[in-house]
């Protein structure tokens, strides 16, 4: 996180961005984004991993694994404001 930052800060993209950062902490297993719900965060790997998986004939499909310095979204959802599938 403090090297993502630091890039960002040279390049003054994080004084304007300062007010919207917020920084939280989940314990192993916690769902981010549920089916049906509309997407409204971008989430960075700080420590740790987050694995996006969609539902598909019954499995667990995995989709995208973010992670430390990367990060994930249900991008559809979080730009167009659609409820997430």
């Amino acid at each position: 996180m403090e090297r993502l930052l630091s890039g960002l800060n040279k390049s003054n993209v994080l004084a304007g961005c300062q007010k919207i950062i917020i920084r939280e902490a989940y314990q192993g297993g916690h769902v981010l984004h549920r089916e049906g719900e509309v997407c409204r965060k971008l989430h960075m790997v700080e420590k740790g991993l987050i694995c996006s998986y969609y539902h598909k004939d019954g499995k667990d499909i995995t989709a995208y694994f973010a992670l430390e310095g990367g990060s994930i979204t249900a991008i559809d959802s979080c730009i167009q404001k659609k409820i997430g599938s």
